[in-house]
C-alpha cells in the first residue's frame, strides 16, 4: 500500500509540474520563452502569459485543430527540452540559421527580426543613406554585453557619415530623439517597435531590416514532421485571412 501511495504521489507531482508550465493534457508540448517581451510576457498578479508567440500558436492550433501543453523556460532550457524529447517543439528566440539547422528543423518564419532605424514621427530621414552629417543615438555596447544594433552602427558609421552618441539605456536613447538631441537611433526591431507601441512614443521605425533574422517553430531534427506541417498550414491561413497581421499589429509590428 505504501509503495502504491508513493507511486501515486510521484505521478501527481509530475502532472502538477507540467501543469505549472501551462495548459495540461495537450497533444503536443511546446515551449515559449518565460519572459521575453513582446514574444512572451508574464503578468505576475494573474500569473498569465501573453505575447506574440503564444498568440500565434493559439491561432494556428485553432485553425488546424490540434491541442498542446504550453511550457515556459529560458531559451537554452527550452531548446534543451526539445533536444531531449521532453518537448515536441519550441517558439523561442533562436534565429533560423544554418548552424541551428544542424540540430533542429524549423517551420516557416512567423516573425522577421533584425536591426532597424527609428526617427521622430514626421522626420524626413528614412534610411542609413540619409544620415550623413547626422548624430545617431545608440545604447552603450561592450564585449561583455554587446548590443547588436550598436555593433552595426559602429561598423557602418564611416560608410554612411554619421556620428554616434552613446546612452546607457534604450529609454535615454529614445529621449535623445524625442528631444531633438539626436537625429536617429538603431535597435532590435522586436524590442524597439514594442517599446514604441507600449509606451506611446513619438517615434517610428523606418527603412529595411539591416541584418534580417527569422523565427519559427523549432522541433528536433528529423522528428515531428506532422506538427511542422500543421504549423506551416495554419501560418499560411493566418497570412491569407489577415489574422497574422492583426496579431503583429497588436504588438507594434
Amino acid at each position: 500500500m505504501k509503495k502504491i501511495l508513493c507511486a501515486a504521489l510521484a505521478l501527481f507531482l509530475a502532472l502538477t509540474s507540467l501543469a505549472g508550465c501551462g495548459k495540461k493534457g495537450g497533444e503536443y508540448v511546446i515551449y515559449v520563452d518565460s519572459y521575453a517581451p513582446p514574444f512572451t510576457d508574464h503578468t505576475a498578479g494573474t500569473n498569465t502569459y501573453t505575447g506574440l508567440a503564444p498568440d500565434i500558436l493559439a491561432a494556428i492550433a485553432a485553425d488546424q485543430g490540434f491541442t498542446y501543453t504550453l511550457g515556459y523556460a529560458v531559451s537554452d532550457a527550452g531548446m534543451d527540452a526539445v533536444q531531449s524529447g521532453e518537448a515536441d517543439g519550441a517558439m523561442m528566440r533562436l534565429p533560423i540559421t544554418d548552424e541551428a539547422k544542424r540540430d533542429f528543423d524549423f517551420s516557416k518564419s512567423y516573425f522577421d527580426d533584425g536591426q532597424v532605424m527609428a526617427v521622430a514621427v514626421g522626420s524626413a530621414l528614412a534610411k542609413p543613406e540619409d544620415l550623413r552629417g547626422k548624430l545617431v543615438a545608440c545604447v552603450i555596447s561592450d564585449p561583455a554585453a554587446e548590443v547588436p544594433a550598436t555593433v552595426w552602427a559602429e561598423a557602418n558609421a564611416e560608410k554612411y557619415g554619421f556620428t554616434i552618441q552613446y546612452y546607457e539605456t534604450p529609454a535615454l536613447m529614445y529621449n535623445a530623439i524625442l528631444s531633438g538631441s539626436c537625429d536617429a537611433c538603431f535597435g532590435q526591431r522586436s524590442e524597439m517597435a514594442w517599446d514604441i507601441k507600449r509606451d506611446g512614443l513619438g517615434l517610428q521605425v523606418v527603412g529595411d531590416k539591416l541584418d534580417p533574422q527569422s523565427f519559427g517553430l523549432a522541433v528536433k531534427r528529423g522528428t515531428n514532421a506532422k506538427l511542422l506541417g500543421m504549423f506551416n498550414a495554419g501560418l499560411a491561413d493566418m497570412k491569407e485571412n489577415g489574422k497574422l497581421a492583426e496579431i503583429l499589429a497588436k504588438y507594434g509590428f
